[in-house]
């Protein structure tokens, strides 16, 4: 069912729903006394004064207070981190019937998350901030509701429809259309926030009920959605559930209004017969219907299976989601920042309304003879550098026995010091520091005591910045529900492949439908200059630069980002290097003097470059050369015949072949020749 469609109410008696505008009503009063009276108080504090209140100057401490811890908290919706909470390997497109990678399945939710929730869509971004506001200025707690909704209209039935020109048979009921669906995650006034009277816990998901009033203007559209009868009339004027006191409550609006209440509650603790503490039922109240419930359904945001479990795909929790940074004992009303240093302030308006009062006592004034009142008169009409004249007698008494100044009011230094405590408590109170709210301190520090100030300050702001993501990402599990629901249009998004490329690629529901546990990049909704960027960019570029897991394509792409040229066409793929050429063959030849008058030699050097004919011999050389040559020479001038190979040699010396050559044999003495035989 698309929200805002009327849908069959579940049975609720009359006595039920006076039962809960008896609970709405004492629910209100809770609020007025913990929250809306002093809320508007301190708003009235922080708006620059229009008046002449006492005191009547503002020292915008509460407006330094409030912006300073905002930036110090939210800078930016982060940068979100998915884990798949069950196995991604047959994960198919129903559309082409393709297997779906895995990586792509995440970086695909991860981008359409974060395009929904920018500033295009639901624009989380400002809804954080203006939740921070009342949490540090107004009420402590800011109230925020993340919902599906849709612009639905009724299609008429089709013409050309079998039998209808003749009637023989019945047309078609006409159909609802959708014609402009959204999910919301938007702030709304905590003079419209409903919270149980006694419920005493911030644990906003565990309380039996949270709701919201509403003021919308009464159009056809509205009657429809809440089911009302069309003669239905106005029943307010004007929106009195605000905390700006710019409204004009004497002047009421002229556009028809139509004043009600949401109720979001767990069925288990109004109907015995739901066993499953998670599902909600939604219901709305209009004023002006004490007896009947415009809506009682069970949530749209929710599906439960045959055997009474909600599917995967539910939102876990209440749509009205508050967001609060502290707690207090059995309470669920936690003071903004801004009531605990209000009474600072005040003091600070106090001094400054003093100090202009002693500065205006303190210009000049004197008391002066009856004789020169007119001179004086005539003095005070006067511009600078003239002056007039009086009779000589009278000038003749001297000036100042004419005129004699008054006493100055001067100011204590104990002043001095009480201003500089009240700076002291109020930045012990927020947790901030003088040098992070833009100023000075006033006595001079070591650095590493600097240092220690610094890192308890930035302890106590890393604790609330954590709770704030805490509670921001909780509220991305209910928004990712109801884009598993809803979103089911195909449509195209960017993407970075897991080569570090961006691509775009087509999505459909079946890329939306993974149950993903949600984290962030640390420190991504804070403020981050471009300088520390960089920094640590480079930092973990070369912790992995020998690792070989770097991917230098998408190393160089968000470098061009953090410098401020991506996207300019300056990267582009890089070209693969042409193949190397063989490398020149090396020879190198030892000569000796006697070789160069060998022909071969000779053709050998030329070559190489050197031709060593054009150099005349030495008579030196050409003697050892001829005395070489004689030396190698045979008798009769041809060279000595070289000993003949013979396979068998081997077996005549014993040797086994390619081995070193053996020792000579020892020679064995020569027998003694035998004398000769006589003959017989």
């Amino acid at each position: 069912m698309a929200y805002g469609m009327p849908d069959e109410n579940l049975p609720l008696s009359a006595e039920d729903v006076r039962a809960w505008w008896n609970r709405i009503e004492q629910d209100r009063r809770r609020r007025k006394d913990a929250m809306t009276e002093n809320a508007r108080l301190l708003l009235k504090q922080y708006l620059p004064r229009k008046d002449g209140g006492d005191p009547w100057i503002n020292s915008n401490i509460h407006f330094r207070n409030t912006a300073l811890k905002t930036a110090e908290m939210w800078a930016q919706f982060p940068e979100l981190i998915l884990s798949p909470l069950a196995p991604m390997s047959e994960i198919i497109d129903p559309q082409t019937g393709q297997q779906l990678s895995p990586y792509d399945v995440i970086a695909v939710k991860r981008a359409v998350l974060m395009k929904l929730v920018g500033r295009d869509y639901a624009n989380v971004d400002l809804t954080i901030r203006e939740a921070l506001f009342d949490i540090f200025q107004t009420s402590g707690i800011g109230f925020t509701k993340i919902c599906y909704e849709a612009d639905v209209t009724q299609a008429p039935p089709p013409e050309n429809a079998p039998g209808a020109i003749l009637g023989l048979a019945t047309p078609p009921p006409p159909q609802p259309v959708v014609m402009n669906e959204r999910v919301r995650w938007y702030r709304f006034s905590f003079e419209k926030g409903i919270i149980p009277r006694d419920f005493t816990s911030t644990r906003w998901d565990e309380a039996p009920y949270l709701g919201m009033e509403f003021v919308e203007p009464l159009t056809p559209q509205s009657l429809q959605k809440y089911g009302l009868p069309p003669d239905f009339q106005s029943n307010v004027t004007r929106d009195e559930m605000l905390a700006s006191p710019d409204r004009d409550d004497r002047m009421p609006s002229t556009t028809k209004l139509l004043k009600g209440v949401e109720i979001w509650l767990y069925a288990c603790y109004f109907d015995p017969t739901v066993a499953n503490s998670q599902i909600m039922r939604r219901l709305v109240l209009i004023e002006g219907l004490k007896d009947k419930a415009a809506v009682y359904t069970p949530s749209p945001y929710q599906k439960v299976d045959q055997v009474g479990k909600l599917t995967p795909d539910s939102m876990v929790g209440n749509p009205i989601h508050p967001i609060c940074l502290r707690v207090a004992s059995d309470t669920a009303y936690v003071p903004p920042d801004a009531a605990f240093t209000d009474p600072l302030v005040r003091i600070q308006n106090t001094m400054m309304a003093q100090d202009l009062a002693l500065r205006d006592s303190n210009l000049p004034r004197f008391f002066h003879a009856l004789s020169v009142s007119g001179a004086i008169d005539k003095l005070k009409n006067l511009a600078t550098g003239q002056g007039v004249a009086v009779p000589d007698e009278t000038m003749m008494r001297g000036v100042e026995r004419l005129i004699a100044p008054l006493p100055k009011l001067e100011r204590a230094q104990s002043d001095e010091l009480m201003r500089h405590n009240v700076d002291r408590m109020q930045d012990m109170t927020l947790g901030i520091s003088p040098n992070q709210a833009g100023g000075t301190t006033a006595t001079t520090r070591s650095a590493t005591e600097s240092a220690i100030i610094q890192q308890n300050v930035s302890v106590r702001l890393k604790a609330e910045q954590s709770i704030l993501l805490s509670r921001v990402l909780e509220g991305v599990v209910k928004f990712d529900a109801l884009i598993q629901q809803y979103w089911d249009a195909a449509d195209y998004i960017e993407i970075v492949g897991r080569d570090g490329a961006r691509k775009l690629m087509a999505y459909s529901a079946a890329h939306l439908s993974v149950r993903c546990a949600f984290d962030a990049q640390p420190d991504s909704q804070l403020t981050i200059d471009n300088a520390s960027k960089m920094k640590h960019f480079e930092e973990f570029v070369n912790f992995l630069a020998k690792s070989g897991w770097l991917n230098l394509g998408a190393v160089g792409q968000e470098w061009a980002n953090l410098m401020g040229y991506g996207g300019k066409g300056f990267l582009q793929q890089p070209q693969p290097p042409p193949p190397p050429e063989p490398p020149p063959v090396g020879v190198n030849v030892a000569l000796k003097a006697e070789d160069l008058v060998y022909p071969e030699v000779k053709i050998l050097l030329k070559a190489r470059g050197v031709d060593i004919t054009m150099l005349p011999p030495s008579p030196e050389l050409v003697t050892r050369a001829a005395a070489e040559a004689a030396k190698h020479a045979a008798p009769d001038g041809a060279m000595p015949e070289a000993d003949k190979l013979s396979k068998h040699k081997g077996e005549e010396t014993g040797q086994q072949g390619g081995a070193p050559p053996m020792a000579p044999a020892p020679q064995q003495p020569a027998a003694m020749p035998q004398p000769p035989m006589r003959p017989q």
